[in-house]
């Protein structure tokens, strides 16, 4: 038996989670938690969830798919993922994320730590653990601001799926 005592042990509450769009989230641990070494999102999107062909210039992914199915474009590869699997999704290579079922539910982290401060910023506070009336996304807002966060989109790109 290990007696390391845990540091940190979070779950999902509405105090650490935020609607984001029809989307939610939550911060289970941020940069302010693990010295900025990385962060870990708890993230349950609905079908309306799709990212286009962006770029991640400070951080590195890595998905574990909990829940649904998700295509996946990282630079020339496509692939699907379902639960159980991991994606690894390294800084400045270009990918898209689009759901092919209803919801999925996704453990993201990233590492370092800083994009949850983006993702909070776009956001709002939960009230409850799905939003009730999706937003439609502004998406001048969300390249503006990502654009201070290391994130920069290509909507001049397609995705494999789209040629």
């Amino acid at each position: 038996m290990n007696s390391t005592p845990l540091t940190l042990l979070r779950r999902v509450t509405l105090g650490n989670t935020y609607d984001l769009r029809a989307d939610r989230f939550s911060v289970l641990m941020s940069g302010e938690d693990t010295g900025g070494r990385f962060a870990v999102i708890d993230l349950c999107a609905r079908r309306s969830f799709e990212l286009p062909i962006h770029v991640h210039r400070h951080e590195d992914e890595l998905i574990t798919v909990l829940e649904g199915r998700l295509s996946v474009q990282v630079g020339a590869s496509y692939a699907e993922a379902a639960p159980g699997q991991v994606l690894w999704l390294p800084r400045n290579v270009p990918h898209a994320l689009k759901l092919r079922s209803e919801t999925v539910r996704l453990l993201v982290m990233y590492t370092p730590a800083g994009f949850e401060h983006f993702l909070r910023e776009v956001s709002r506070p939960a009230a409850e653990f799905w939003p009730t009336a999706p937003d439609p996304p502004d998406v001048p807002r969300l390249v503006t601001v990502g654009e201070r966060y290391g994130l920069e989109f290509f909507p001049e790109m397609t995705s494999q799926e789209e040629q």
